[in-house]
């Protein structure tokens, strides 16, 4: 173990440069968890009932100190709102037997969310409001809403380009796409019924992310050793963003990004097929099944964020679930790589990932300076 550490260290030394930490003596590896990261991140003012408009004003972030910035604690209130808010991918699927391609935003899918130009993500406490109309041009924000088409608890709660939330607590990113759906979206008449940011608590995504995820992306794709480690990295870092209650009961500071990364997620997968929609069979997460029937416009490529064509053959969809294919051309290539090259599996403790991101100096200070 101790060898292959040193091996794990000796690749980033070489491409992150000497600033990774000594483990010392003190480290005792025995006692690291395996568990390894696959592929899959003050009260406010309840008294304001006035009407608001999205602020014109220019962010005042693009001018802060980055070496001041740190990521506010989350209050009580401003957790329950974002857990009630964090729900998960669109997975849909209609019956279909027949000729199908299934696509992918393969290529570093979050990352490429968290890229996204003009993207914003939230770092510090917003303010609770009540709001009497919704405008057309939303405040960046969580809003409770009504939204048309609302399934029983016990069916499933998503439709083709749309996921419901149950508790009716929706991102300004999911009122976005319901309107664009032709859905109704009606305000529930309740106190406080809004939580929104001002740009002063906002953050560019480019500024936040892109060092990090961009010397980490170069060394995936170098492969070996550190191409392991650099993806681990890479998924770690939403684990980071979306950090769970869990140790010590304690809320993770970053955890408010995590609705509104769900939420644009689900609107960058909704855009791509909204074109398409007609041959769509089967969404799951990033990922979509096409009838091959159509000569389509797809941004299929090796860059962040573009479509990776991932199985083209024939296809017996049931479900969500339940999906089987045959013939397929991507199978067949899939296992000639995989009998001619075998890579050695590396598993990277939590320890070590945590260690590593805390000392990278490549990762933005906001993301490192809350302890």
């Amino acid at each position: 173990m101790s060898s292959l550490l040193g091996s794990i260290f000796g690749k980033l030394t070489d491409f992150f440069g000497y600033y990774l930490p000594s483990l010392g003596n003190d480290l005792v590896l025995d006692d690291i968890s395996s568990d390894s990261h696959d592929d899959p991140p003050d009260n406010g003012n309840h008294k304001d009932n006035a009407d608001y408009e999205e602020s014109d004003a220019p962010n005042e972030y693009d001018t802060a100190s980055f070496s001041t910035t740190k990521s506010t604690r989350l209050s009580n209130e401003e957790e329950l709102w974002i857990s009630k808010t964090s729900i998960g991918p669109i997975i849909w699927a209609e019956a279909y037997e027949g000729k199908a391609i299934q696509y992918d935003h393969i290529n570093e899918f979050y990352p490429s969310v968290l890229l996204q130009k003009g993207v914003q993500w939230p770092t510090g406490s917003g303010k609770f409001k009540t709001i009497t109309r919704l405008n057309n041009n939303l405040q960046y924000g969580i809003y409770r809403v009504h939204i048309e088409g609302l399934p029983k608890k016990s069916s499933p709660q998503c439709s083709q380009l749309f996921r419901y939330n149950q508790e009716e607590y929706y991102t300004h990113y999911d009122i976005e796409i319901a309107r664009k759906n032709g859905l109704g979206v009606e305000l529930i008449n309740i106190s406080p019924n809004a939580y929104v940011f001002n740009p002063e608590n906002l953050m560019d995504g480019k500024e936040l992310f892109e060092d990090w995820a961009k010397v980490l992306i170069a060394i995936k794709r170098k492969k070996g050793i550190a191409g392991k480690v650099a993806k681990d990295l890479l998924v770690s870092l939403w684990g980071i963003l979306c950090e769970n209650p869990r140790k010590n009961g304690k809320v993770g500071p970053h955890r408010r990004m995590k609705p509104f990364i769900l939420a644009l997620a689900r609107k960058t997968i909704t855009e791509t097929i909204r074109p398409i929609s007609n041959h769509v069979k089967r969404i799951h997460t990033d990922g979509f099944i096409l009838t091959n029937t159509i000569d389509n416009n797809l941004q299929v490529g090796p860059n962040t964020g573009d479509l990776k064509c991932e199985k083209n053959g024939s296809v017996i969809i049931k479900n969500s679930i339940n999906v089987s294919w045959t013939n397929t051309e991507k199978e067949i290539t899939n296992f000639v790589d995989k009998q001619g090259k075998k890579e050695k599996e590396v598993t990277i403790p939590n320890e070590l990932i945590t260690i590593i991101i805390e000392y990278c100096d490549k990762l933005h200070p906001l993301l490192f300076i809350n302890k």
